[in-house]
């Protein structure tokens, strides 16, 4: 299995889904782990959620159907996800 990696050291090299933890926004001691995007240039995902002015800036995010992307600010760590199982 993979190890997590912390934000601090390394971001993904290319976009993707990855598995990320992240802190919570009502328990500060609290761990939370979700499947994310990863993006190299957050501005490409939608020009109405991401800034212009933060153009090419890598960043986790997520989607939602009622508000459109959003950025995962609180990701600490990060890791490839594990292959699909496949049967016997």
């Amino acid at each position: 299995m993979e190890k997590w990696i912390s934000v601090k050291d390394k971001l993904p090299d290319k976009s993707g889904k990855y598995l990320v933890t992240y802190g919570s926004n009502l328990n500060k001691d609290e761990r939370l782990i979700e499947i994310a995007g990863f993006s190299k240039n957050l501005t490409s995902l939608d020009k109405y959620d991401f800034p212009k002015r933060e153009f090419n800036r890598p960043g986790f995010y997520g989607y939602d159907s009622e508000y459109g992307y959003y950025e995962q600010t609180k990701v600490i760590a990060w890791m490839e996800l594990p292959e699909v199982y496949k049967g016997e």
